[in-house]
């Protein structure tokens, strides 16, 4: 899709609970290629909604963020070693992630349950734009919980 958006699902959030994110994380099997998923553009500068965790049919499409860093990839083998390349760049970047936004990720804690390696890629963002457009109920997420669509399936303006 050449005039296509991402969309990222916040599955943890929901209004009317603060957005309180400035940056996140994706994490992989290592020699693989993310499936549907937009890492492979990430650079500072690059854009993507949020989408809020509502039931399916109900989610709303709810900002627009631009990446400020973006770390290198890292290969990792356990819990304790992506939380500590996560807190290593998000530090140098004047950002902290709490201990629970990771121990406590089920996505992550499945992962790490099967020895192997991934890999981590970590991004700081800020928020340009607040909206609220519906997203169409047709509209499915990968696995990841990245989404990409035509720049006019959704009304973003």
């Amino acid at each position: 899709m050449t005039d296509s958006v991402w969309i990222r699902r916040h599955g943890w959030w929901l209004p009317p609970a603060p957005f309180r994110e400035d940056h996140g994380w994706h994490l992989w099997p290592a020699g693989q290629t993310p499936n549907r998923s937009p890492v492979r553009l990430f650079a500072p500068g690059f854009r993507y909604y949020v989408c809020d965790g509502g039931r399916s049919g109900e989610r709303r499409v709810r900002f627009l963020t631009e990446m400020e860093a973006v770390s290198p990839v890292y290969a990792v083998v356990s819990l304790d070693e992506g939380f500590g390349r996560l807190e290593e760049f998000f530090g140098r970047q004047g950002r902290t992630m709490s201990w629970s936004a990771w121990y406590e990720d089920s996505y992550a804690v499945e992962k790490f349950r099967t020895p192997r390696t991934f890999a981590l890629l970590a991004w700081t963002f800020s928020v340009r734009r607040s909206l609220s457009v519906p997203l169409p109920r047709a509209q499915r997420f990968a696995p990841s919980g990245w989404l990409q669509v035509p720049r006019d399936a959704i009304a973003l303006k």
